[in-house]
């Protein structure tokens, strides 16, 4: 009976492999030298985007008080790990030793979004 629930439930499931970076920033790095590099970061990510490399990419936050174990986190389309891996080992924090990763890879089963634009406001939503 649960395999066939399970069989029911996975089957219109995506599949789709990609890979997750939990990034960690280096705690002998201060934030003045994160923001001097800051900017090399983010265009090596706007480089990956617009290569069609990377899903998602954005800073984590915690509630104020409660200790920050990750601070990032990167969601890349790879063929495999090594390839993941190759284009992570480029990144400039992690070529500059200010951050550390660990890789993962994913598969994106559920979940859905929606994008609503209005033009005549030039403006955008996803929901």
């Amino acid at each position: 009976m649960t395999e066939q629930r399970l069989a029911v439930l996975q089957r219109g499931h995506l599949g789709k492999r990609l890979f997750a970076v939990l990034w960690t920033n280096n705690p002998a790095v201060t934030q003045e030298q994160l923001r001097e590099m800051l900017p090399d970061h983010l265009e090596f990510l706007h480089d990956l985007e617009e290569r069609g490399i990377l899903f998602a990419s954005g800073p984590l936050r915690v509630p104020e008080g409660s200790p920050q174990t990750l601070h990032g986190m990167t969601i890349l389309r790879a063929a495999n790990f090594a390839e993941a891996e190759a284009i992570v080992a480029d990144e400039p924090f992690t070529k500059s030793g200010y951050r550390t990763y660990q890789l993962l890879a994913w598969t994106l089963n559920e979940g859905s979004f929606s994008l609503r634009l209005r033009f005549g406001a030039a403006s955008y939503d996803v929901l």
